[in-house]
């Protein structure tokens, strides 16, 4: 539907800045649809780039209603977060927006941590492990990116971050839990 829009905006002469969709999926998926470069690329040689590419939803999936929802205050949701954010680095994605917290059903009474709501912090303000890891990760981004070797194709959703600052080097590793059907 993306590179349809792409196709779209070319056959009508309508301007385009940048393109964004919403991503419900593993955090890595984005490396293997390789959608920032498919964009780019397409929209480069209709002659209507350049753009910017942004998921400007994303997370373990759109709503924390049904049997997925503790997922969303605990380390699976931390590690997607890791992993999604490497993966958009390495993909070239230029934005993505991750929500602070969402009260889906606008209760309240709403208890903290029960997996009821989106996002970093709960409703009342604590920070969730998805928060912490953001913490750390944004603190790299300004810092030197170590170049990495990982093994091809030896864990899908294995993902590394690391970077340098003087003698110190950091490092992120996440590899989230992925359904086998996936």
């Amino acid at each position: 539907v993306l590179l349809a829009l792409l196709r779209h905006v070319e056959a009508n002469g309508a301007p385009l800045d940048f393109v964004s969709w919403h991503h419900y999926a593993p955090g890595n998926e984005i490396s293997f649809s390789d959608m920032p470069a498919q964009a780019k690329a397409l929209a480069n040689s209709l002659g209507i780039g350049p753009i910017e590419t942004i998921v400007s939803e994303w997370n373990l999936a759109p709503s924390a209603q049904g049997t997925m929802g503790p997922e969303f205050d605990g380390p699976h949701c931390a590690a997607n977060y890791a992993g999604f954010l490497t993966t958009a680095l390495e993909c070239g994605l230029d934005g993505s927006m991750f929500f602070l917290d969402v009260d889906e059903d606008n209760d309240p009474g709403i208890i903290d941590l029960a997996g009821v709501s989106l996002g970093a912090l709960t409703l009342h303000g604590i920070k969730k492990p998805v928060f912490r890891v953001a913490e750390r990760m944004f603190g790299m981004l300004e810092e030197s990116s170590v170049p990495l070797w990982l093994p091809e194709n030896e864990e899908y959703n294995l993902r590394v971050r690391a970077s340098r600052a003087g003698a110190r080097t950091r490092m992120v590793i996440s590899n989230d839990v992925v359904d086998g059907t996936w």
